[in-house]
């Protein structure tokens, strides 16, 4: 039986919500799924839903990938954060990066973010792994 993930998806438009859980669906098996699209959505999810991982688009109205990685960094510091946006300029990307993010998907390679998700949370397992054994 796979492992049924829970993921959080931190999205204001409902079409690239739909267009991320469909490529989700066809490439990772078995998950959960939650949007926040505000503050207030992604710190109620955040506390009730304990998504394994996080997906945030760049900007929200109101909102954006920088608060909401604090907040995960805060709250729930071994959850992997990976940003999902349509800008792929190197610039943003980069302080994305050196901000503490876990990675970064261009919505138009959208094919790539289930093996990008199962990396992630493999990577997580491995340092929680780890780190038990210190």
């Amino acid at each position: 039986m796979s492992k049924l993930y829970r993921i959080l998806l931190v999205e204001d438009l409902p079409s690239d919500a739909y267009f991320v859980q469909r490529e989700l669906k066809k490439n990772l098996g078995a998950f959960e799924f939650m949007v926040a699209d505000n503050k207030e959505d992604f710190l109620n999810c955040l506390n009730s839903f304990h998504p394994d991982i996080i997906l945030s688009d760049y900007s929200l109205p109101g909102f954006d990938w920088s608060l909401a990685l604090k907040i995960t960094r805060a709250q729930s510091p071994e959850t992997p954060f990976l940003i999902v946006s349509s800008s792929t300029n190197p610039v943003i990307v980069n302080a994305c990066l050196d901000a503490g993010i876990t990675g970064f998907i261009s919505k138009d390679n959208l094919n790539q973010l289930a093996s990008a998700i199962l990396q992630a949370l493999e990577k997580t397992s491995d340092q929680l792994g780890q780190d038990s054994w210190m």
